[in-house]
């Protein structure tokens, strides 16, 4: 990893201050063991009575998982995260929470002195349930997905839908949880 590509420098009075937060990257350690959308409840979501596509609608419903936590940089179930780092000021906030065990002292999801050599943390985190709010957003995401695996969708009406208002509402639905970093 290229960390000066990372470096983070805060503008101040007119001039660039030394940075403060350099080199961040985060990995996930351990992934979720399950998925917080079942099969069935995406199925009911999207009123699907057969079990042709089951394989692909699990492809689906992680896939809808993985970018809305991208979107909202929370984890949506139980997981392991390290975050790396060159420098992290005290008070920085830590990704993909909420944060609940970490190998350094936290105040909620913020780390709580300043680390000012290379290190990593390891750290807890994720929703566990996982809110109502976020398993509507997983499973309209995942149901636009579904609904867009062609090119077109035809209702039985015959008349033409947009699926990709859908995936729309779920990123709106998911927006009350994300997180929102300064430098």
């Amino acid at each position: 990893m290229n960390f000066v590509q990372n470096e983070d420098k805060l503008r101040c009075d007119g001039r660039y201050s030394e940075p403060r937060v350099r080199g961040l990257h985060y990995e996930v350690v351990t992934d979720l063991a399950t998925e917080p959308v079942t099969l069935e409840e995406f199925k009911q979501h999207a009123r699907i009575d057969y079990a042709t596509d089951d394989a692909r609608c699990l492809q689906y419903i992680k896939a809808a998982r993985q970018h809305l936590e991208q979107f909202t940089q929370k984890s949506f179930g139980p997981k392991t995260m390290r975050l790396s780092y060159l420098s992290l000021p005290a008070n920085f906030q830590l990704m993909y929470g909420p944060v609940t065990s970490a190998d350094v002292t936290v105040n909620g999801d913020y780390v709580a002195e300043a680390k000012l050599e290379a290190g990593s943390i390891e750290y807890e985190a994720g929703y566990d349930p996982l809110p109502d709010l976020l398993k509507v957003a997983v499973m309209k995401y995942a149901a636009g997905l579904y609904m867009i695996r062609e090119n077109i969708m035809v209702s039985e009406s015959g008349s033409t839908q947009d699926p990709v208002t859908l995936i729309d509402d779920a990123e709106k639905l998911a927006m009350k949880y994300a997180n929102v970093t300064w430098f």
